[in-house]
Formats: C-alpha cells, structure tokens, sequence
C-alpha cells in the first residue's frame, strides 16, 4: 500500500468526521492551503460528495463561521503569541500545528456562528500577530501536509461538547493577545524597564484589563 494512498484514505476519513461534527469541508491542492473549487465558501458537501472529492491526493480545508455552525479558528503565527495564548485565550476545543510551529491553531465553537474575520498585525511592518478566522474563510486541518512538507496534526483532539464561548469575549481575547504580543517585541532590552512596566500596567487597568492580564 502506497504512502499517498494511505494518506488520501487519512485525509478522506477527517474529512468524513469534521462532516460528521457539523463542520463544512472542501477539498484543497496537495500540499497547498489553496482550495480546489472557485465556489467553495458557498459549496456544502453531502457524505456522497466527500468521498468523490477526496479520493487522491489532496489536504482537507474546513470552512469556518457560520457555514460550519460557529466554528472559530484562532491562528497564531507569531511564536512570542504562541507562548502567551494560554495566559490570555479561553479554552479551545481543540488545538493543532506542525513541527516548527506548534499549537499555532485553537479552535472554539462560537455564538453567534455568524461573525467576520479579523487579523491583528504589527503596525511597523504590517506582519500578522494573530488572526481570528469567521465566515468566508477556510483553514487547512489535519492531518494535511503543509506547503513546507510537515503534516498537520492535533495536539489536543477536538472536543464538540465543550461549551460554546461568546464571540465578543474571543475577539476581546484575541485582542489582549496580539496587543500583548506587540508588547513584547516592544520592550525596552535596557535602562528604562522598570517605569515602563509601571506605565504599562497603569494604562491598562485603566483600560479594563483584569490585574493578572496586566
């Protein structure tokens, strides 16, 4: 048995289960984050169509908001987010990444399912911090192989009976998140870090933020 048969037969299976979930799917290139067809956001896939779409080489996309009932992913590029999305993110249902960018994706069941796509970027050079992914978008899920050559793979397993969080606390999450993110890159290396971890936490309890977050 071939390496690629048995990674469509993979492929194929996931895509079987995230249908099974709830979640939409459509088919994306080998090796590749682009989708197959040019109406996916608006193409729903029964059982029957899985299997004929997924019968070669190809990744799994799963589209996310309100297409697959709330779905949400949060996707971190930046690895200084990655260590601090535990200390700022609510608890996903889910989490997965590749080699050289673990726990970069969490995902949640959200409410209402129907909410836009926002990305938080570094206002120096434009970079994305973190991207909150809704409606119209689609991300690549495992066990896909990423354009470098690394498969996807779950760190924690998806868990569809875990509680549904708010859209407006996710994205306020996020938000702390990346603004938290931009800190850090920010941070005098020398001299002046001790008035600016007290001109810091003062601006941002006095913008809401809880004493621990700050």
């Amino acid at each position: 048995m071939s390496e690629e048969y048995t990674r469509s037969r993979d492929i194929l299976n996931a895509a079987l289960e995230c249908k099974r979930r709830g979640w939409a799917v459509t088919p994306l290139k080998s090796r590749s984050k682009a989708p197959m067809l040019s109406e996916w956001p608006r193409t729903i896939l029964d059982e029957a169509s899985i299997e004929g779409q997924f019968q070669f080489d190809r990744n799994l996309g799963v589209l996310q908001g309100a297409q697959s009932g709330g779905l949400a992913d949060v996707d971190i590029d930046d690895q200084i987010a990655i260590g601090l999305a535990p200390k700022f993110l609510p608890l996903p249902i889910g989490v997965f990444g590749r080699t050289s960018n673990l726990r970069s994706h969490w995902i949640y069941c959200v409410e209402p399912a129907d909410f836009p796509t926002i990305q938080f970027k570094d206002p120096r050079d434009g970079s994305t911090l973190v991207e909150l992914r809704g409606s119209g978008s689609q991300t690549m899920f495992p066990p896909s192989v990423h354009p470098s050559g690394e498969k996807v793979q779950w760190e924690k397993q998806p868990d569809t009976d875990a509680a549904r969080v708010s859209y407006e606390l996710l994205k306020q999450s996020v938000a702390k998140l990346a603004a938290a993110t931009l800190l850090a890159k920010c941070w005098p290396s020398r001299g002046s870090r001790h008035n600016a971890s007290l001109a810091i936490a003062g601006a941002l309890l006095r913008r809401g933020w809880k004493e621990q977050e700050a």
